[in-house]
């Protein structure tokens, strides 16, 4: 599940909703962008924009822009770019403060640099551009940004699950059995999808107390399938996790922590190949872990080091996490000294607003969903893992995305998917009538 479904109180879209952001002028903007994609930092430094200073000047400028107080939501916004000056997203985000404000002529720079980062968001699409249309820079950006998002559709349906009203989020890949599982929000359940597309029940609605399901694993060499589950901040904030055991369908063990103090959302999951599971907590920007040895529940990543981290991987090193959040992108966690860095990228790559993200050879596959078009992105790193040099679309403009979310990698190197999982159409615990809901599509591609 991606922040721009769940940020607070607020809803902010970036290509959907106008959000006011802004940059401070002045400077060499190219070269700032490649600095701040290159220089690794350390959790608690203020130039590491995940969450702290980042987030909160974020919020404020995202209230004052409700308010249509466009001047302090500049402000505010300002301060929030100079800590995150290589983020594609903030930049069409800052495009859109400038045209809310008149100024067409920095609203034109700072697209122009959205082109440049290969995001894809059309601006001719939100209102707050209209007044620009007839500009001929404003025509020639947008054409630029076009050309960042043209339909590629290697993916084919591999199964199509009947059952309208999953709302699905999560989904894992058992070699063993040959099985995939979906995780349902909406329906607070497991379902098993066999090779032959049968779909079943594995466990039913709330059982063993599973809550809203996201994230799941499986550990086939340990017969585990661990699942994330969470409650919104209105339902208490509670998450949890929950290790079943595939041969028997039983619950093994629920570790849970309530949201007394401040709201949890266990999101996604990873897991070593000693059996230590690390698995990101959304709502509180923190990193927890279950040790394989002592099989408890502890926070690894303190609390308020990141903004909203999102999927999680394992490098191929087995000693680093790569962690997706809004704010920070691509982060980097040392699993020996716990040291959070940024995962450096070329200027013109834009590994934000990721929420599955997985591990294959020596690259990242992300599920873009948190800005403009939804794609599927590759992104190749060198051989040591430690930066990304390049990125390639593998899926975009796919007439069945409806926010895909999340998927998995089988060793063949088939990538399964959600391409639907019609997040939007489940408000709290109200979702859209059935004529409105559409049949789960589960996308699959071959990875070379």
């Amino acid at each position: 599940m991606n922040v721009r479904q769940n940020l607070g109180a607020i809803l902010l879209i970036t290509c959907i909703s106008v959000i006011a952001l802004a940059e401070t002028p002045g400077g060499n903007r190219a070269d700032s962008d490649a600095a701040a994609a290159s220089a690794p930092t350390t959790a608690g430094s203020r130039d590491l924009f995940y969450g702290g200073d980042f987030g909160s000047y974020y919020m404020q400028a995202g209230q004052a822009f409700l308010k249509n107080d466009i001047p302090a939501a500049i402000a505010a916004f300002q301060k929030a770019l100079e800590i995150a000056p290589g983020h594609a997203a903030l930049m069409f985000d800052m495009a859109q403060a400038y045209a809310a404000a008149g100024d067409t002529k920095n609203a034109i720079a700072m697209l122009n640099r959205v082109a440049d980062k290969k995001l894809a968001c059309d601006p001719t699409a939100v209102p707050v551009f209209d007044k620009m249309r007839d500009d001929p820079q404003f025509k020639a950006v947008a054409g630029r940004i076009a050309l960042n998002d043209p339909p590629v559709n290697k993916s084919s349906v591999a199964f199509t699950v009947k059952e309208k009203d999953l709302i699905p989020e999560g989904i894992a890949w058992d070699p063993v059995s040959k099985t995939l599982f979906l995780s349902s929000i909406y329906k607070r359940k497991i379902v098993a999808i066999e090779n032959d597309g049968r779909a079943w029940d594995f466990t039913t609605d709330g059982q063993d107390g599973l809550m809203q399901v996201l994230g799941m694993k499986v550990d086939a060499e340990r017969r585990v399938l661990w699942v994330a589950s969470y409650l919104t901040p209105r339902q208490g904030g509670s998450a949890a996790i929950h290790k079943y055991d595939l041969r028997t369908r039983k619950l093994i063990r629920k570790y849970e922590v309530d949201g007394k103090q401040r709201p949890h959302l266990f999101n996604d999951l990873a897991f070593t190949p000693a059996g230590d599971l690390y698995f990101t907590d959304s709502e509180a920007g923190a990193v927890w872990r279950i040790p394989h040895d002592n099989d408890e529940l502890e926070v690894f990543i303190q609390p308020g080091t990141f903004l909203y981290p999102n999927g999680i991987a394992l490098a191929a090193d087995g000693k680093r996490l790569f962690v997706a959040s809004w704010a920070a992108g691509i982060s980097v966690v040392d699993l020996a000294n716990r040291k959070v860095s940024q995962l450096p990228y070329s200027a013109d790559t834009a590994p934000v607003e990721i929420d599955g993200l997985y591990l294959w050879k020596d690259s990242l596959i992300g599920v873009q969903n948190g800005t403009g078009s939804a794609r599927v992105l590759r992104f190749y790193m060198n051989p040591a893992q430690d930066r990304i040099l390049r990125q390639e679309v593998l899926e975009s403009r796919n007439p069945l995305f409806e926010i895909p979310t999340t998927g998995t990698i089988t060793d063949d190197g088939t990538f399964y998917y959600i391409a639907n999982a019609q997040l939007r159409k489940l408000n709290g615990a109200t979702i859209a009538p059935m004529d409105q809901l559409n049949e789960v599509k589960i996308l699959k591609q071959a990875l070379q």
